[in-house]
């Protein structure tokens, strides 16, 4: 699968999933999708993310899970969404199983970078 039809089927299945978000009760806000090359940089500079990160290759988003309409930062609180998104595709990867988890992360997996 080239890059463009990874970006468009990962648009496809990361609307889909936004929906099944709100519709099963799980209110998101949309924190961060691409990032330019120089940001990753810096944030890896920070010890805040990689270099080569999937963001720089449109294969990435961030979200915020709300409760109440207020951000929670607890990871229990991601695993529904978290565990949908991977289900999705063979592709999808969710950072709450990262060893440095990142539950507001979820991504496709490109050249074993996730």
């Amino acid at each position: 699968m080239t890059l463009n039809e990874k970006q468009i089927l990962f648009t496809e299945l990361q609307a889909r999933w936004t929906v099944w978000c709100f519709d099963n009760g799980y209110p998101i806000i949309l924190a961060e999708a691409f990032r330019p090359t120089w940001v990753a940089e810096e944030y890896a500079r920070r010890g805040k993310g990689i270099k080569n990160s999937v963001h720089t290759k449109k294969l990435a988003v961030d979200v915020f899970r709300t409760i109440d309409g207020v951000v929670t930062w607890d990871l229990e609180a991601y695993e529904p969404i978290g565990e949908k998104w991977k289900t999705m595709h063979t592709l999808c990867r969710w950072g709450g199983n990262f060893r440095n988890r990142d539950a507001v992360h979820h991504s496709f997996e490109h050249n074993g970078v996730m």
